[in-house]
């Protein structure tokens, strides 16, 4: 019999369903995303599909592991 290895994903849940986008650039945003890029983590944004490409900048998806649940498709890694 083989033995299968499991990793248990870790990181942040960001339910922004219905909220207006947070302003990734901000300093605090900056830092909690290094942190989560440090840590190994990911942060996984939960959003309507329509909404994703206020959130798909280029510039924050160097900042960390970015996993998406939207309400149209599976969840997608990203980064």
């Amino acid at each position: 019999m083989t033995q299968k290895s499991t990793v248990a994903r870790q990181g942040l849940n960001g339910f922004l369903v219905g909220l207006a986008t947070p302003d990734f650039s901000s300093v605090a945003w900056r830092n909690l995303l290094s942190e989560i890029k440090a840590r190994r983590w990911h942060f996984e944004v939960h959003r309507a599909a329509r909404e994703l490409p206020a959130v798909l900048d280029p510039r924050y998806l160097q900042l960390c592991t970015w996993w998406w649940t939207t309400l149209a498709a599976p969840m997608t890694k990203v980064g």
